[in-house]
């Protein structure tokens, strides 16, 4: 039994072989059996890319390219430089007038700064000169020795301020009673010296500052 399966599996193997030399050969008469179609037949069963070598021999065999063709080639190339030089010269331009159209914003901003500032320091001027107004029109309305009580509350370049805008004859009477505490004589010596260097001196404020001397002589009560 073995010895015949051998013998079968022997017959196969001549057979096949005798078959593929028979194929060979009619293949070859026919012309089809080249070297050529060997080694196509050699890069399929190899796996190798037959498409590689048909790119490699198209390369080898390509024709180099011609003056013309060259010198249009550079020229294409210029001319996307040039492209590209004339959009980064528009960016520029746009980012030079942005930064123009900026400045102008922000001088615009400075002006309107300062106009504000201005009007805000003229309002303040405004309200401070009102609060003057009204604390001058209330030591007028006081008697002069409470006046000198109102104006020994705040300091000496306030006080200035207050009798500078009041009528002379107002100013000597209220100056008149700064002469009950030492603290009071060294006040009316300070507000009038800061008067006087203001403006000139008025005949009633050099009465004053006569009666200030002769008051000085006498003895606090």
């Amino acid at each position: 039994m073995l010895r015949t399966l051998v013998l079968i599996f022997c017959c196969l193997c001549v057979a096949i072989v005798l078959s593929e030399v028979a194929g060979g050969l009619l293949l070859w008469q026919r012309g089809f059996l080249t070297a050529h179609h060997v080694k196509e037949i050699r890069l399929i069963l190899t796996n190798e890319s037959a498409a590689e070598e048909v790119e490699t021999n198209v390369a080898k065999t390509a024709p180099l390219p011609s003056l013309q063709e060259v010198t249009q080639a550079r020229a294409v190339k210029i001319l996307d430089l040039e492209r590209r030089e004339s959009e980064l010269a528009t960016l520029k331009n746009m980012a030079n007038e942005n930064a123009s159209g900026l400045d102008l914003e922000q001088e615009s901003f400075r002006t309107q700064r300062k106009t504000f500032e201005a009007d805000l320091a003229k309002l303040e001027r405004q309200v401070t000169d009102a609060g003057t107004e009204q604390a001058r029109g209330v030591l007028l309305a006081l008697a002069p020795k409470d006046a000198v009580e109102k104006l020994m509350q705040l300091s000496a370049e306030e006080d200035v301020v207050l009798l500078k805008g009041m009528p002379e004859k107002s100013i000597a009477k209220i100056l008149k009673e700064f002469r009950g505490t030492p603290d009071q004589i060294e006040r009316s010596r300070k507000v009038f010296e800061a008067i006087s260097r203001a403006a000139p001196t008025s005949s009633l404020l050099s009465d004053a500052k006569k009666n200030f001397s002769t008051g000085n002589d006498e003895p606090a009560n």
